[in-house]
């Protein structure tokens, strides 16, 4: 009889939940995003957002739940109900780095999210104010030795790819930067163009407008490889820093449980999406590259990227602040 009852009750929540992925939207659908506006995350959620809503029929609000390096919104969308109504945006680091920096997440990664597709690739840049009388690597690496601890570089926060890069860096040329972690990227470049903080490490979305106007100085990029969109800046790699070779990406999950329907439903659309040459466009003036792919090659990915930043944090020293 109890065996009866069980095999009941998951015949009724397969039903459900087919039931739900088939009406799939019938209201608005909340795309999170966890750091403030005026960031990479959000420059690209935005048009994305305007896009899935034409494709679904239905309202795509992007909310903005900044805090705690992306912690905050990816935690809420954790615990939100699996019905495809809320997703989250984020770059990778709440998936590879943060896990391996700090201790007592209320969420689990691995197992609290379902994961719908990768959404773009982009290098992350070493930048400086006008003021800082550095234009490349060399000069900057000299200018830091010669008063340690004087230089402070923004991130968009505390366990970032950007403040992962930002101490890599500080490693691999023997500085001493400090570190002054913001809430996202928007206000750090703010700071940056404003002079209220000297140097930043920070994704190309919100930066290369502002290199492109002569507004800040770009040291150096991330990646092993020149952008095509701005090829007169260099990588870090080739100013010396051999092999130096990190970036930013973004991704797209929902939370654990959300109906299979619905997910491939969401991987259609935003592959469609990211695969539109207008919108490839426009990630290519950000410096970044569309990269959809499945939800298996995403969690392979995540897991391969994990192992990696953890081998790099733990060889390193590297502490959360």
């Amino acid at each position: 009889m109890k065996f009866l009852r069980l095999i009941a009750s998951m015949t009724l929540a397969l039903a459900t939940s087919l039931s739900q992925a088939q009406g799939w939207p019938q209201k608005a659908v909340h795309m999170i995003v966890g750091f403030a506006p005026g960031g990479t995350t959000d420059l690209i959620a935005r048009p994305m957002a305007d896009r899935l809503a034409k494709m679904l029929g239905q309202t795509v609000l992007v909310e903005n739940k900044a805090g705690a390096t992306g912690l905050i919104a990816a935690e809420y969308v954790a615990k939100s109900a699996p019905d495809g109504y809320t997703i989250l945006i984020t770059p990778s680091d709440q998936f590879t780095l943060v896990p391996n920096l700090q201790s007592g997440l209320r969420f689990n990664p691995a197992k609290d999210f379902a994961l719908i597709t990768t959404i773009a690739r982009g290098p992350i840049l070493l930048l400086a104010h006008p003021s800082v009388p550095a234009s490349n690597l060399k000069e900057l690496i000299a200018l830091a030795k010669a008063s340690p601890g004087k230089y402070g570089y923004a991130t968009s926060g505390t366990g970032t790819g950007q403040h992962l890069t930002g101490e890599l860096l500080k490693e691999r040329a023997g500085i001493d930067l400090i570190h002054i972690p913001y809430k996202g990227g928007g206000q750090a470049i703010t700071d940056l163009v404003g002079g209220q903080v000297p140097l930043a490490v920070l994704g190309s979305g919100p930066t290369l407008p502002q290199v492109r106007a002569g507004k800040i100085k770009a040291i150096g990029l991330s990646t092993k490889s020149r952008l095509p969109s701005d090829p007169a800046i260099p990588t870090l790699d080739e100013q010396g820093l051999r092999g130096f070779d990190t970036s930013q990406w973004f991704l797209l999950a929902a939370p654990a449980g959300t109906p299979a329907d619905i997910v491939a439903r969401l991987n259609k659309e935003i592959t469609t999406i990211l695969n539109e040459p207008d919108f490839r466009q426009r990630l290519l003036g950000f410096g970044m590259v569309s990269a959809p792919d499945t939800p298996d090659a995403l969690r392979k990915t995540l897991e391969e990227e994990s192992a990696m930043w953890a081998k790099v944090i733990r060889d390193n020293g590297i502490k959360a602040e």
